[in-house]
């Protein structure tokens, strides 16, 4: 990024143009060396530490970046561009609200379509899908000809499930020239809403008459957009698979017979909506009352019938299509009329995950595929019990195939391997859940490359708090 000034030092912007040359070589070690001596030998230059830290993103040590960064931005806190590359650094470490502080710091000093652009995105991550399409037509009425954020305002119509309107802007943009990556995008785009139109009818029999036929009949004939393997989303769960045999698993066995009303214990455990015996004794009595469409409560609940449904499919979880097809049941069941949701129905748009930026998830035109994939050919590979059960929630969760919900359905199939081997299903209260324990292990196991010994401890929590569970539930 060429942000030198005129009229500076000579030696300087010798040093700088080395830095330019050896980063447009892709000579990423020569462009960092060089940045960092004009960073150390003429620290009043600022573009020297603009430049310092795009290196150090572009190498993705993000971390280093930031640090650069922030000095960029406390030496000159009027420059725009400082501040929104900051932002990019910290996002990639998984600090969104202080990205998106950064970016609108930038913006209220120069209100550009790239910086525009930069928020809409992030926006769109966060759930904020009207305030990043105005991001969008605010960025484009400045710059209508600026491809990448119209790529990403098509992608976020498909979000929206606005999918006439997606497909238009799509077209439009494939039509025209196009960067790779670019392009990329508009092709997967355009082959996901195909499979939307192809496979809804077969969602709604499965979701509205639990009619498994039109559903398995299509994803057993994917059409040749939707043959492609997702590789690249495949790897980490690839490695953890790779991996298992160099860990000593838990085997911790039932004790007793789970208790009968064990689908609710492990529906309400879901959000989680109860912690404790005492908060689930006054629910077991089914006497709810009303209960608010999308409240905790009744996300928890809904649950119920998804367990139910998964309790008896062993024997299809071997077999790509029809193990498939019970995901998106159980999905569809366990979303049902919780608002935002596409109950039954794989992705349709790019989602990323919060904490783990980089992480790859699965490219939604190849959803199916890859799924089916991982199924024939990985889950097979792993040992029944806890190692299994290990692998296929981190699969779902990593591949992430529904725009939302894969951890209910990650929880839910993790279990029933679990109890399939006669092994104790896990709960989790929310110190030991997503936002605690378990969410921590998922971080650590995608950074450092595998190693499972923090997975395999959280679920192990998660197995002693529900012994600990039945074994009180037992003695009321």
């Amino acid at each position: 990024m060429n942000t030198a000034s005129p009229n500076v030092d000579p030696q300087w912007r010798e040093v700088m143009n080395r830095g330019f040359n050896g980063a447009r070589r892709g000579d990423f070690a020569e462009a960092l060396q060089s940045f960092d001596t004009a960073v150390k030998q003429w620290p009043q230059y600022i573009e020297g530490w603009i430049n310092l830290g795009s290196s150090l993103l572009q190498c993705r040590q993000f971390n280093a970046a930031a640090n650069v960064l922030h000095e960029a931005v406390q030496r000159a806190p009027d420059n725009p561009l400082s501040h929104a590359m900051l932002g990019d650094a910290v996002r990639m470490l998984g600090k969104r609200y202080l990205a998106l502080e950064y970016y609108e710091k930038s913006a209220a000093l120069q209100r550009t379509p790239d910086i525009l652009n930069r928020m809409a995105l992030l926006r769109g991550t966060m759930g904020e899908l009207d305030t990043a399409l105005a991001l969008f037509d605010e960025a484009l009425a400045l710059a209508p000809d600026f491809r990448l954020a119209r790529v990403n305002r098509a992608t976020l119509y498909s979000e929206r499930r606005e999918f006439d309107r997606a497909t238009a802007e799509f077209n439009a943009l494939a039509a025209g020239q196009l960067p790779p990556a670019e392009r990329a995008v508009v092709e997967s785009g355009l082959a996901a809403i195909s499979e939307y139109h192809r496979l809804d009818d077969a969602v709604r029999a499965l979701r509205d008459r639990g009619d498994f036929s039109p559903l398995e009949a299509a994803v057993a004939d994917l059409p040749e957009h939707a043959q492609h393997i997702d590789n690249a989303a495949l790897q980490t769960v690839v490695t953890y698979a790779r991996r298992l045999c160099e860990f000593k698993l838990p085997d911790v066995p039932l004790p007793t017979e789970l208790p009968d009303d064990w689908p609710l214990i492990e529906a309400l455990h879901m959000v989680p909506h109860v912690h404790s015996v005492d908060e689930f004794l006054p629910l077991r009595s089914r006497q709810w009352g009303d209960v608010e469409p999308g409240s905790e409560r009744h996300q928890s609940l809904v649950m119920e019938p998804s367990i139910e449904a998964a309790l008896d499919c062993r024997d299809d979880m071997g077999d790509p299509v029809r193990a498939e097809v019970h995901l998106r049941h159980w999905h569809a069941l366990c979303t049902r009329d919780i608002p935002h949701f596409m109950p039954g129905h794989f992705k349709y748009s790019q989602n990323g995950s919060a904490r783990n930026p980089e992480l790859p998830r699965v490219d939604p035109a190849c959803a199916s595929s890859t799924v089916q994939h991982f199924i024939r050919e990985i889950y097979p590979t792993a040992p029944p019990g806890f190692g299994r059960a290990m692998l296929v929630f981190l699969a779902v969760t990593d591949l992430h195939p529904f725009a939302d919900g894969n951890g209910r359905v990650a929880f839910t199939w993790m279990n029933r391997e679990l109890a399939w081997a006669g092994q104790m299903p896990a709960l989790f209260s929310e110190p030991l859940g997503f936002k605690g324990v378990l969410g921590d292990a998922l971080r650590d196991v995608r950074n450092n490359g595998g190693d499972l010994t923090p997975m395999i401890a959280a679920i192990r929590a998660g197995q002693e708090h529900a012994h600990g569970f039945c074994a009180e539930l037992a003695r009321r």
